[in-house]
Formats: C-alpha cells, sequence, structure tokens
C-alpha cells in the first residue's frame, strides 16, 4: 500500500480513536505499517529478508504491537526466522497479543500455534499476558485483565496448569464464564 493511502487511514482510524491493524508480509510492508502509525502487525512477516533488530527496535520503540500467528506460517522454510523475529520483537520489550488467522485457515486446533509459540522462546507467563492483560492494555481497557470483586467476572478455567505442563494447556478449556455466569462446561470429561 502506498505510503500516503495508508498514513490517510491511519489518521481517519485514530481520529475515531480506533486501533489500526495491518498485515504486511515483507520489509517494505512492515516499514509502511511503521511510517503510518499502524498500532498492531496482524502476524510476523513471512518474507524477512531486511527484517533485522534495528527494525524491530523501531516497532517497539513505536508501541507497535504483534500478533505472531506462528501457525500461518510453521511449514513455512524460514520458520525459523520467523520464530527469531518474534522473540527478538519481544526480547526487546514489544508486546505480544494471542491471534490466529482463523477464518483465513480451516484448522482451528491451536496446539500448533502454542508449540510454535514455545519454540520462539516464550515462556507460559508471556503467553498469558498475550492471552490476558497485553490485549488490555492495547485495547485501552480499564480494570480489565483483574480478577476482583466487583469487576466483569470473564474467566477461562482450563485443565492443567500450563506452568507445570506445556502451553498446549492454554487450549484445554474447562470452563468459560462471562459476567460470572458459566457458558461453556467442559467439568464432565478431561479432554
Amino acid at each position: 500500500m502506498p505510503l500516503d493511502v495508508a498514513r490517510a487511514g491511519v489518521s481517519a482510524a485514530h481520529a475515531k480513536h480506533q486501533l489500526v491493524f495491518a498485515h504486511p508480509s515483507n520489509l517494505e510492508g512492515v516499514r509502511v505499517a511503521l511510517d503510518s502509525g499502524v498500532d498492531v502487525l496482524a502476524h510476523a512477516p513471512d518474507t524477512v529478508e531486511g527484517v533485522d533488530d534495528a527494525l524491530l527496535a523501531d516497532l517497539v520503540a513505536h508501541h507497535m504491537s504483534m500478533i505472531p500467528t506462528l501457525k500461518l506460517f510453521s511449514e513455512d522454510s524460514a520458520i525459523l526466522r520467523i520464530r527469531a523475529i518474534v522473540g527478538k520483537f519481544h526480547q526487546l520489550g514489544g508486546a505480544l497479543i494471542f491471534g490466529t488467522d482463523t477464518g483465513f485457515v480451516k484448522d482451528y486446533d491451536l496446539t500448533e500455534e502454542y508449540r510454535e509459540l514455545a519454540l520462539a522462546g516464550l515462556s507460559f507467563k508471556d503467553v498469558l499476558a498475550m492471552l490476558t492483560t497485553e490485549p488490555v492494555k492495547r485495547f485501552g481497557l480499564k480494570d480489565e485483565g483483574r480478577i476482583a470483586p466487583g469487576l466483569r467476572a470473564d474467566l477461562t478455567v482450563l485443565w492443567a496448569d500450563p506452568s507445570s505442563q506445556n502451553l498446549v494447556a492454554f487450549k484445554q478449556v474447562r470452563y468459560a464464564i462471562r459476567g460470572g455466569r458459566v457458558i461453556f462446561d467442559r467439568s464432565q470429561a478431561n479432554p
């Protein structure tokens, strides 16, 4: 996308207090996203030539977040470098948010995404933040991402502790609770 078009789009969205996501796949697209003021990269770049630590540091300095969507690239010949980009972005202080390209991808199983995040060097605490506090911060929500009396009470209860097993435990949901009401109950049988 031409930079002037991207800047106009970002400006219009920011004027309405909206976040702007971009789907760049290469160095040029990432630079357009950076120079136009995009807020979130919807996935890591999959054409990795020229994507270096200096560029990642610029993204972090401009408070850009990234949704890795590593599963999308797990069969790609550049997956090692794509994982390294995600890991370095995080090491530099970049905010990661969990997400998938569900809809584009027809496979809804998250096992591979969690496996790839672990291979990128992310811990269960990192992934927990990606699922909870990082989106709260990015979307500017107040008092969200905490459990306390009087708050919304939207919770997900897992079957296993991801800190003692592996990141795949995040996909093994036992209960989903919204507004203090159980809306999903898989308590009768362990998945």
